[in-house]
């Protein structure tokens, strides 16, 4: 049976501490700078921005402890440092009291761990948080961006964990509800929770539904970023793995042909993309016994990913 590979949605949800202003303290002044540089991809001056609070120990508002423990734990995972990002993560739950066990706050850390959770394919207790975290929100008026993307981001990786244990009709529960929300609040989330949907379906054996759902995301991700967006080359690789396994030999290779196009336009000849575009067209043309031309691009694929190597020669 042929593998399909779930987008793992890293949509982490930074914390400010409920009504504050910029200018109420030291810590929410950077804050807002720490802010500026996450969003802006500058990490290690985001980490450090917030670090000095962790190092100091400066006397922060309960409030205060639970956004800067998140927030560094949100930071950690983007740098790589998982065990930090989780460990972070429970420091931030260690500072909600009372007042907020039922809170934002709360169900905001609680979607950060089933997140890391999940990247650790620790399926089960991601669930259990996740859940959880949904629970949490259904007390609240989904009334701004901000909680509908928290809670978009719930809704994804709870179904993501719900797949990898093979509870696909929970999965696609989850990801309806995501269909529905995303759409009220124009979120950039539908793409992606499309391109779930066709997965499921598709480990469901439902080959129909599967594939008026890659074509939805591959539309919804046009719509958004356009038809040169460069994670479209992926939902292209996924879609012809799909079509091939199909017997749809002539639409899988035009959906892998769109895939390199889109990563030679985005990376250049030499990507480890690039490579994997050849290497899947090469599978194509190997299925249909094509075979020269499958030798052709297989050797494409070895000098994509090779440095100092080019030679067309399928015997170098």
């Amino acid at each position: 049976m042929k593998k399909y590979l779930l987008f793992i949605v890293v949509v982490f949800c930074l914390v400010f501490p409920v009504n504050s202003q910029p200018q109420d303290s030291d810590y929410l002044k950077n804050l807002y700078v720490f802010i500026k540089y996450y969003q802006s991809g500058d990490l290690l001056k985001a980490e450090k921005t917030l670090m000095k609070f962790d190092e100091s120990h400066t006397n922060l508002q309960g409030k205060e402890y639970v956004s800067l423990y998140n927030n560094l734990g949100v930071v950690s995972l983007a740098l790589g440092k998982f065990d930090q990002a989780l460990k972070y993560n429970y420091m931030a739950e260690k500072y909600i009291v009372n007042e907020y066990n039922d809170s934002q706050y709360l169900a905001d850390i609680f979607i950060n761990r089933g997140n890391l959770l999940n990247i650790k394919k620790s399926f089960d207790v991601s669930i259990e948080y996740l859940e959880k975290s949904i629970r949490i929100y259904q007390n609240f008026k989904i009334n701004n961006n901000e909680r509908a993307n928290n809670l978009s981001s719930a809704y994804i990786n709870i179904s993501i964990a719900l797949t990898e244990t093979k509870r696909y009709e929970e999965a696609l529960i989850y990801l309806k509800r995501n269909v529905v929300l995303s759409s009220a609040f124009n979120l950039s989330t539908l793409p992606l929770t499309y391109l779930n949907m066709a997965k499921t379906y598709a480990r469901l054996k439902n080959n129909s539904s599967a594939e008026e759902f890659y074509k939805k995301s591959i539309l919804s991700f046009i719509s958004q970023y356009g038809k040169d967006y460069n994670r479209l080359a992926e939902v292209y690789f996924d879609y012809g793995i799909f079509l091939l396994s199909e017997g749809k030999h002539d639409e899988a290779l035009s959906a892998h042909k769109k895939a390199l196009f889109i990563s030679l336009n985005n990376y250049g000849v030499k990507h480890t993309l690039v490579s994997l575009s050849y290497k899947h067209i090469a599978d194509d043309y190997l299925k249909i016994n094509k075979l020269d031309s499958s030798l052709y691009f297989y050797q494409k694929s070895l000098a994509a990913v090779s440095p100092n190597f080019n030679n067309p020669d399928i015997f170098h």
